[in-house]
């Protein structure tokens, strides 16, 4: 394990754009929809996702060279567009990823590969990626269906070694769930950004949560949910895909903490749903997994306002009581201050090293 602070490397992507010429090679972006069974929810959305692909700028010109593959998970309150959208995201500033990668493969700081980008947004703002009859199965549909059909239509290298998992906050949790559940044999490396939900909630009794499990419980439509705090946002989406429950129209999930008489205490069988899905308490049962897989990298800022850093270092502290390489950084910015920087000084060159490449 390699602990280290933030180094300002961002004039790497700035020099690979400034030298970009005109008549370089550019990659492109394909946008499809991809209908799945995997989907089918009670919230009776189209058991379908869009996806954003992205294939580099050789794909065209050299129809016989194949491809490692990143599967790039968005954040809560997004879609696939936060990846692609040039313009201003979220007041994040545009994270046109195509011509950051283009502009990083022109000067050498990365190497071509395909970069797959699901929607995974839903009623709820995000279905956190995971299986839920409520909101869908996603961890089948991404981790099975999405890869086949990926492998199938576009010319990947089709092996655990060259498959990435890779995503932001919501999408960063993700990432580290599919490596332990997945990792080794469908993805060979992760990288997890700002990784939100790692650790489990508070069991004794905190005012903040307290109050907004109190909410949840008296929801009864979405329009109510939608005129709540971004907490009760958050909670929400994450009980829908933790802890559904087809017996509680219209929402469809169980409040992991309840109040009788004024006495607030925890649903046992809720918590052992929600905790089940919580990185830090599934490290000693994917520590095989984890050890099968090329790399692991997680991150998170100092100045974290949604995601506390001590979450990430406990992780830290976890994988390395159980003797799994990795590297967790520490970086000097918010949740979502340096994201763009980072895909480019860290995550792309990253996978350019852990993946393997066709020879």
């Amino acid at each position: 394990m390699r602990h280290s602070t933030f180094v300002n490397a961002f004039g790497v992507i700035t020099l690979a754009f400034l030298t970009r010429s005109a008549s370089a090679q550019r990659g492109r972006i394909v946008v499809d929809t991809i209908s799945s069974a995997s989907l089918r929810n009670l919230l009776g959305a189209p058991p379908r996702a869009r996806i954003s692909v992205y294939l580099p700028p050789s794909y065209a010109s050299a129809p016989t060279r194949r491809y490692p593959v990143i599967y790039l998970l968005h954040g809560f309150g997004s879609a696939d567009t936060e990846w692609t959208n040039a313009a201003s995201d979220r007041g994040m500033g545009g994270r046109d990823i195509r011509g950051m990668i283009d502009s990083l493969v022109a000067v050498g700081a990365a190497r071509e590969m395909i970069v797959v980008m699901p929607n995974g947004s839903n009623r709820f703002g995000g279905s956190f990626y995971v299986n839920s009859y409520t909101t869908g199965n996603w961890e089948d549909f991404i981790s099975h269906e999405l890869i086949a059909y990926v492998d199938a239509r576009y010319r990947t290298l089709p092996r655990p070694e060259s498959r990435g998992i890779a995503g932001v906050s919501m999408g960063g949790f993700a990432a580290l769930y599919y490596g332990m559940r997945h990792g080794g044999a469908t993805f060979g490396a992760l990288y997890a950004m700002s990784a939100c939900c790692t650790s489990p909630l508070p069991v004794d009794p905190v005012p903040l949560f307290d109050a907004a499990w109190d909410t949840l419980a008296s929801l009864r439509s979405f329009a109510a949910l939608a005129r709540r705090s971004g907490l009760v946002r958050v909670l929400a989406a994450e009980a829908a895909a933790f802890a559904p429950d087809s017996s509680k129209p219209p929402l469809f999930f169980s409040v992991r903490q309840e109040r009788h008489k004024g006495v607030v205490s925890v649903n046992r069988a809720v918590a052992k749903e929600w905790d089940d899905h919580i990185p830090l308490l599934m490290v000693s049962r994917s520590r095989a997994n984890l050890l099968q897989m090329r790399a692991v990298q997680f991150d998170v800022g100092a100045q974290d306002e949604a995601v506390p850093p001590v979450e990430l270092m406990r992780l830290d502290t976890a994988l390395t009581r159980a003797a799994i390489p990795h590297t967790f950084e520490l970086f000097e910015g918010t949740h979502t201050s340096r994201i763009t920087e980072r895909l480019a000084t860290r995550l792309l060159p990253f996978f350019s090293r852990a993946l393997v490449f066709m020879r």
